[in-house]
């Protein structure tokens, strides 16, 4: 009985990992997208804070977006600063532990699950 337990033990955890890692990687939201602006999976973005002048701009966003397809719901704040030198512009995207982010410019970048 014993070690029937304990090879089921190991086996719950092998799946819990295996869950907990099945949506890395992940698009989790979009801000931006040329087609679908930022709905993509249902997502807002509600701006909380803006500043900028002089060639930088800094924005900061709650983003929520529900659960869907089987990847969790999310609840997080992301910002990007970003810093204007003519004809080009740097971003500097901000997201929690747990994501990271991809671009395609400054106006357009996705958020994932690590």
């Amino acid at each position: 009985m014993r070690t029937s337990s304990i090879a089921s033990f190991v086996a719950i955890l092998g799946l819990v990992a295996a869950s907990s890692q099945a949506f890395a990687g992940a698009k989790v939201a979009e801000f931006g997208d040329p087609q679908i602006g930022n709905s993509y999976r249902n997502c807002t973005w509600t701006p909380t804070y803006s500043t900028g002048g002089a060639g930088y701009e800094y924005w900061q966003y709650n983003v929520s977006c529900p659960a869907s397809n089987g990847i969790p719901a999310i609840s997080i704040t992301a910002s990007v600063s970003i810093t204007k030198s003519s004809p080009t512009e740097t971003c500097t995207f901000s997201v929690p532990a747990g994501y990271y982010t991809s671009y395609n410019s400054c106006r357009n970048w996705r958020i994932y699950l690590n």
